[in-house]
């Protein structure tokens, strides 16, 4: 699923997060395309698992860089109370194309049945290094069982 960040109908930038959902979220794999005439500056990341039963108590996402496929950019990860928090200021070389950014999934709380992440990114005009865009938004990701992984589909809201 994609945040599409638009200036006077000019896109401006696109984030997608795509979890891969067996029994549950298993990879997190983050992408961030932006128009040519723009640098990334930075991305934080906010992911959070709440859980449907108002009786558990809620306990934070972990996510590691994937082994597999490591990501190019120094990520930074850490956690803010139930949330688990990407943040990556630093694009060195990549900062002028699309990033992508392979995460694992090594705790998912029980019995959580959606994933939401609040996406920020500070793009920088490359002809005009005081013209900052700050970026907000956040998608959020339902899946009917964790039996199953079925998913009802995401909802995005961009702001």
């Amino acid at each position: 699923m994609y945040l599409r960040f638009h200036d006077d109908g000019t896109r401006l930038a696109t984030v997608g997060v795509d979890p891969y959902i067996t029994s549950q979220p298993s990879t997190l794999d983050i992408s961030i395309s932006h128009r040519p005439d723009t640098r990334l500056q930075s991305l934080t990341q906010r992911v959070t698992a709440p859980v449907s039963d108002p009786d558990s108590e809620e306990s934070p996402v972990e996510l590691s860089p994937n082994s597999e496929n490591p990501p190019r950019v120094p990520v930074s990860l850490s956690r803010d109370g139930t949330a688990a928090i990407v943040e990556v200021d630093q694009f060195g070389d990549l900062a002028d194309e699309t990033a992508f950014i392979p995460l694992t999934v090594t705790r998912w709380p029980e019995p959580s049945y959606s994933l939401a992440v609040e996406s920020t990114v500070e793009l920088v005009k490359t002809d005009s290094p005081d013209h900052t865009h700050v970026l907000t938004g956040s998608l959020e990701f339902n899946f009917t069982t964790p039996a199953t992984g079925s998913g009802e589909g995401p909802s995005d809201t961009p702001t």
